[in-house]
């Protein structure tokens, strides 16, 4: 566990204890003669300043392990007088959130005295952290002595007996109560005799939790025997959680076991999420008789599932062997249906980039992941093979892209992404390759690329390369690199906007400028929209600014709509902005369209719409 204990002279701060997900064994216990004597009765004033410098002192260790040793040694030479000492004093300084400190202090009280323990965390004034610390009690309690336990726990007030684990441990496991997890601990020492008296428990939801967590933990130890057990419990929803529990057990150790047993259940039993399970479990082990086994065996949801769980797992444990297995399975429509040469691509990239590529280039035309039967396969598996290998050595993948994939119809894609990640380590470099390209739409792509990312660390050198770009390309390269500018700069960017000729270049940089400002400064940004001289530029720059606007202030925006000078792009942008204004005020929505009946390029359609807006009863 980690532990932190920072800030302790002006009071305890910790980072919040973990919950599992599932009920857990016992921790280990701290043993005195192990760690050495009692050092530490009641505390004095003195004693308590003392303990504290040394837990500070053990903070500062570098090392989790040790860290956490040096903590547990100190807290191991207290006994229960000192621990309730220092516990209480951590109450006085910070009521809330003790965290992992505090749960081992816990645990130690309730080793040497667990009754007064419980007594403390029952009377705590937090209601989560009550719970908590009731839990570690009962759990550490139960396991040395269950019947005390349990009788402790039966001798508290009736809410407390059944309260709910609160805020984050709720929301993975509800059904968890004081009562299953005492079980659950006795079950882990003596199975047999937790299961005979859980079995006398009155009827209820606190005895179907209990049976469960006795299962769970005996099937931890022995599934066969937790599986027979189960199978005697009367018909309902905790036998087939304790069947359920003990068949996924089982499937860890002898998943063909489980599966027959799993195969035997009644239809009744929602058995889709357990085969899933063994087969999950199963291919750890063997994963291409998992899936043999889910394709021959299972049918409808349970066997997509199984197919599906057991295939991811098969990519995580070894993406090559999945990665022929899938090629040698494209022909059974069960496996492709319900496999993912994506998942193999992203699994092994991670692991062996240069495989992956090779796999992939060796994938038959036409090729296609069940994620997206419409997405070419092999582009997206080079990609990301080439996207992994560039985060780690650009060079050789940029190597390997030219040597083999330069006359590749997706080269132009696979370069400007191996750039785009280049870039991110190294811009210059990744502009430098781009730019030796030959021609072509991949090396504007890519130098397109390279470049907006380089404008991110040195706008001015990004704008002069921008500006060696021509086309569409060049313009929209602009846009970027001034975007960019704008989000850190904007004085400089609109400075530099002067450098620019007319055209669409400075009208893509204009609206950019405008777009990032917007975001950052609107106030600052509408001002110095409203200084632009008329033209396409501006224009521009107040589209941007309708699209900032326009949802939260239409009559603002109407009437900055109405400046623009492209008549086909203002009565578009006048058109959407009094349907939008129509809802929030259909009067003055009215009145403005009816104003703007008097634009003489108004398609029929958009005089239809403002028409509607203008004059609603007669519309209707």
């Amino acid at each position: 566990m980690t532990i932190s204990l920072a800030t302790f002279g002006l009071g305890w701060h910790f980072a919040p204890k973990p919950v599992a997900t599932s009920i857990p064994l016992p921790p280990k216990k701290i043993s005195p003669k192990r760690f050495g004597p009692i050092q530490y009765s009641h505390l004095s004033a003195g004693d308590l300043a003392s303990l504290k410098a040394r837990l500070v002192k053990a903070e500062k260790i570098p090392g989790g392990a040790r860290h956490e040793r040096a903590v547990l040694d100190i807290i191991a030479g207290l006994d229960a007088s000192a621990v309730k000492d220092l516990l209480d004093d951590f109450k006085a300084k910070r009521p809330i959130d003790f965290g992992d400190a505090a749960y081992n202090l816990v645990d130690r009280w309730a080793e040497l005295d667990p009754q007064a323990a419980l007594e403390w965390s029952r009377n705590y004034n937090d209601r989560q952290d009550k719970n908590n610390f009731m839990e570690q009690v009962l759990k550490d309690w139960s396991a040395q002595n269950p019947a005390d336990a349990l009788a402790a726990l039966r001798a508290l007030p009736a809410g407390l007996q059944a309260a709910q684990l609160e805020g984050y441990v709720s929301q993975y496991n509800p059904a968890r109560t004081l009562y299953s997890d005492v079980y659950s601990a006795w079950a882990s020492t003596d199975p047999t005799a937790a299961a005979a008296d859980a079995l006398n428990l009155p009827p209820n939801s606190t005895k179907d939790q209990s049976l469960v967590a006795v299962a769970r933990a005996w099937a931890d130890q022995d599934p066969a025997a937790a599986l027979a057990w189960s199978n005697t419990l009367p018909a309902g929803s905790a036998k087939n959680s304790a069947v359920d529990a003990a068949i996924q057990a089982m499937s860890k150790q002898d998943p063909q076991t489980a599966a027959a047993a799993a195969s035997n259940l009644p239809d009744t039993q929602d058995r889709d999420g357990l085969m899933a399970t063994i087969a999950s479990n199963w291919a750890d082990q063997d994963p291409v008789a998992a899936l043999t086994w889910a394709d021959q065996s299972l049918t409808g949801a349970s066997q997509n599932n199984a197919i599906n769980m057991a295939f991811i797992t098969f990519c995580s444990t070894d993406p090559a062997g999945a990665a022929n297995y899938y090629l040698s399975q494209v022909s059974n429509p069960n496996m492709v249906h319900n496999t993912d040469a994506f998942m193999v691509a992203f699994n092994w990239a991670g692991q062996d980039s240069q495989g992956a590529i090779n796999w992939a280039m060796a994938l038959p035309a036409g090729t296609t992941g069940t994620s997206d039967p419409t997405t070419d396969l092999r582009n997206e598996i080079l990609r990301v093979g080439l996207i992994d290998l560039s985060d780690n050595d650009p060079v050789a993948a940029a190597s390997y892209l030219q040597q083999n994939l330069a006359s590749d119809p997706n080269f132009s894609q696979l370069s400007s992404q191996l750039v785009l990640h280049w870039s991110k380590s190294d811009p210059q470099a990744a502009l430098t390759w781009a730019q030796s390209l030959p021609p072509s739409d991949a090396q504007s792509q890519s130098v397109s690329t390279a470049v907006t990312q380089l404008a991110t660390i040195d706008p001015q050198t990004a704008l002069n390369d921008a500006l060696q770009l021509t086309g569409d390309t060049q313009n929209k390269t602009i846009g970027s690199v001034f975007a960019s500018w704008a989000g850190q700069q904007p004085n400089q960017a609109v400075a530099a906007l002067a450098t620019l000729p007319a055209g669409e270049g400075l009208d893509s940089a204009t609206a950019s400028v405008a777009q990032s400002w917007l975001n950052t400064d609107p106030a600052a940004a509408s001002q110095w929209i409203d200084t632009l001289s008329p033209g396409s530029a501006r224009d521009g720059a107040v589209s941007a600014l309708i699209s900032t606007i326009g949802s939260n202030d239409p009559a603002s925006a109407y009437n900055w709509a109405v400046t623009i000078g492209d008549p086909t792009e203002r009565d578009t942008q006048v058109v959407n902005l009094a349907k939008q204004w129509s809802a929030k005020d259909p009067a003055a929505a009215a009145t403005a369209a009816q104003n703007a009946l008097n634009f003489s390029n108004l398609t029929n359609s958009q005089r239809a719409t403002l028409q509607k807006i203008a004059n609603p009863a007669t519309s209707n």
